[in-house]
């Protein structure tokens, strides 16, 4: 009812280019989680940018770059937020990513892992809990004492990272906690160490 609310009041109330960037950013989602749900990584994995070496780098942008990047960012995570369908961390970068393609806003996208009992940051949420699967005991003792134990949990989760500022998935405080498994950035960065 209340994604019905919400799309009654932007049909009436909202000026026609803020409607057309609304609905790009609905399309692309529900493109996102089309492909994140039913089609091989391989075949999407382009969008996401180039990728490069999962190590601590930043995007070279001017401050018109960074201040564009953060307003795009907040304004996917606010649409996304309202969508009826799961919008987490890996849609809003997906799309984050298209947007700056267009921008031309230089980017990191990073996919990272954690411990689920580490204390993650609340403006980090991740996208996924993953368990790890029990191991095989060989007495009947063993299999009693593994049942009672609880496997080892992971989160998932992806975050924009554009200059020294994190655009989408949280603040970059929660993220140290996070492994980095993978990287992407954009064709037309140029990348530096961060400080």
């Amino acid at each position: 009812m209340n994604f019905i609310k919400s799309v009654w009041r932007f049909a009436i109330k909202t000026k026609w280019r803020q409607k057309f960037h609304v609905i790009a950013v609905v399309l692309l989602a529900a493109w996102a989680r089309f492909c994140i749900l039913f089609v091989p990584y391989k075949w999407y994995r382009n969008v996401l940018g180039q990728r490069s070496d999962p190590a601590d780098v930043c995007p070279l942008a001017s401050p018109e770059q960074i201040m564009m990047a953060k307003r795009c960012g907040q304004f996917i995570e606010r649409i996304c937020d309202k969508l009826p369908w799961e919008a987490k961390c890996l849609v809003q970068a997906m799309v984050f990513s298209v947007y700056a393609r267009f921008y031309k806003i230089p980017y990191v996208l990073q996919v990272g892992m954690a411990k689920a009992n580490r204390q993650a940051s609340e403006t980090a949420v991740p996208s996924a809990v993953i368990s790890a699967g029990q191991a095989i005991a060989g007495s009947k003792a063993d299999q009693e004492t593994n049942q009672n134990k609880e496997a080892p949990q992971w989160l998932a989760h992806a975050w924009v990272q554009v200059g020294p500022w994190v655009v989408t998935g949280g603040d970059d405080g929660g993220l140290k906690e996070f492994t980095i498994l993978s990287s992407y950035h954009s064709k037309f960065s140029y990348l530096s160490p961060t400080v």
